[in-house]
C-alpha cells in the first residue's frame, strides 16, 4: 500500500531524454511520474528535443515541457536557461527530481537558490564512476551536493562510489531506491522459440560478444533464433559485419518491448556494464528466464541457476549456457517461477514509490 502524502505537492522531474525515448532510465522515470500523478501529485517533466520548437504536452497525466536545444555546443546552456525560466514563471515546486548528475542537477540546485525546494538527484553508476575518477568533476560534485537534499543510489555498490565522491561526508543524503517493475502476463516459454536481446547497440552493451556467440552456434549447426531489439551507434557496423548470420533478426528501436518478450523463451544480456538492467527486470516480470554476463548490476538481480544464469564474458561459456538452457524445460520452468517471485518480493513498484514519497515528503 502506498503511503499517503500530507498535502498536494508540485513536483518537477528533469531528464535529458524522455518521450518517446524508451531506455531504462526513461522507463523508471515514467513509472515514477505516472504513479505520483495517480496519487494526486502535480508532476511536470522537463526534457530536451531537437525538433526545432519547444513543446508542451501531457503523458499519463504528467505535463511534459520539451525544450528545443539545437545541435550546437551551447545546447546544455540553452537547456539550463530555458528550464530555469520555465520553473521560475510557474508555481512553486516543493520537490525537484533530477535524473543525472550534470545539467539536470545544476538546474535543480539553481532553482533552490530562488525558492526553497527538496532537491533529489538520481544518476547512473557509469556517471558517478566518471565523476569519481576526475578531481575537477569530483570537486564540482561536492560543491553541488551542498544544495542537494538526497542522492538516490540504485544499489549498495553505487552508494559506496557516491560516498567516495562525497569524500565520505553527508552520507545521510544517500538513499537506496532500486529500479523496479510491475508484474506482467507470464510468457509461454514452452512454445516460444526466440532468444531475445533488448539493448542499446553500443560498445558497453557487448552486442559484439553476443553476435560472436551466435556465429559459433551457426558454425556448429544450432538453429536458435536471436531477436535483437534496440538502436545505437554500432548498429550499422554490426549488422554489416555479421550479415552472414541467418538466425539473427534486427528489430530496431521499439516502445513496446513486451511484444518481443511475449515471444521469448530466453532473454540474453552480454553487457560489459550494467547498473540495474531494465530489460532484465522486464523479462523476469514475465517469467522469461535470463542468461546474463556476470557484471556488478546483473549479479545483484540474478542468483545463478535460481533466478537466471550468470556467465563470464567468454564466448565458449556463453555458447554452452545457451545450448544447455534452451531445451531444458524443467530448468526453464524453475527459473521462470523464481523470477516472478523475486519481482513480487524484491522489485515491486509500490515499494519504489513509497521510498520516493518518503524523501519527497522529507
Amino acid at each position: 500500500m502506498y503511503k499517503l502524502k500530507s498535502e498536494k505537492k508540485n513536483i518537477t522531474i528533469l531528464i535529458s531524454n524522455y518521450f518517446a525515448v524508451c531506455g531504462g532510465a526513461e522507463k523508471q522515470i515514467s513509472m515514477l511520474a505516472e504513479n505520483l500523478s495517480t496519487l494526486g501529485y502535480d508532476v511536470t517533466i522537463i526534457t530536451r528535443n531537437k525538433n526545432k520548437t519547444d513543446e508542451l504536452f501531457y503523458v499519463n497525466n504528467s505535463k511534459v515541457f520539451s525544450i528545443y536545444v539545437g545541435e550546437s555546443k551551447l545546447n546544455k546552456y540553452i537547456y539550463t536557461f530555458k528550464s530555469i525560466k520555465f520553473l521560475l514563471k510557474g508555481e512553486h515546486q516543493q520537490a525537484i527530481i533530477a535524473s543525472q548528475y550534470g545539467s539536470n542537477s545544476i538546474i535543480a540546485c539553481l532553482y533552490s537558490i530562488f525558492h526553497k525546494t527538496n532537491v533529489i538527484v538520481r544518476g547512473s553508476g557509469r556517471e558517478i564512476e566518471i565523476i569519481n575518477n576526475s578531481m575537477i568533476k569530483k570537486l564540482f560534485f561536492r560543491i553541488l551536493s551542498r544544495k542537494i537534499n538526497y542522492i538516490v543510489a540504485i544499489n549498495e555498490r553505487l552508494g559506496n562510489i557516491i560516498g567516495m565522491a562525497l569524500n565520505n561526508r553527508d552520507l545521510d543524503k544517500i538513499k537506496y531506491i532500486s529500479n523496479a517493475t510491475k508484474l506482467e502476463n507470464k510468457a509461454d516459454i514452452y512454445n516460444n522459440k526466440n532468444v531475445v536481446c533488448v539493448s542499446r547497440i553500443e560498445p558497453i552493451k557487448g552486442i559484439d560478444i553476443l553476435l560472436e556467440v551466435w556465429a559459433l552456434l551457426e558454425k556448429r549447426n544450432y538453429n536458435i533464433p536471436l531477436v535483437i531489439v534496440g538502436d545505437g551507434s554500432q548498429i550499422k557496423y554490426l549488422k554489416d559485419k555479421y550479415k552472414f548470420l541467418n538466425t539473427v533478426s534486427w528489430e530496431g528501436k521499439s516502445s513496446n518491448v513486451n511484444q518481443y518478450l511475449d515471444e521469448a523463451r530466453i532473454l540474453i544480456s552480454t553487457s560489459r556494464y550494467e547498473g540495474i538492467s531494465n530489460s532484465i527486470l522486464e523479462a523476469m516480470s514475465k517469467g522469461v528466464p535470463v542468461i546474463a554476463t556476470n557484471n556488478h548490476g546483473n549479479k545483484e538481480l540474478i542468483k545463478n541457476n535460481v533466478t537466471g544464469v550468470l556467465t563470464s564474458f567468454e564466448i565458449e561459456e556463453i555458447f554452452n549456457e545457451v545450448i544447455k538452457l534452451y531445451n531444458d524445460f524443467e530448468k526453464l520452468s524453475y527459473i521462470q517461477n523464481n523470477s516472478i517471485e523475486y519481482i513480487k518480493k524484491e522489485r515491486n513498484v509500490e515499494d519504489m514509490i513509497n521510498k520516493y514519497i518518503e524523501i519527497i515528503e522529507g
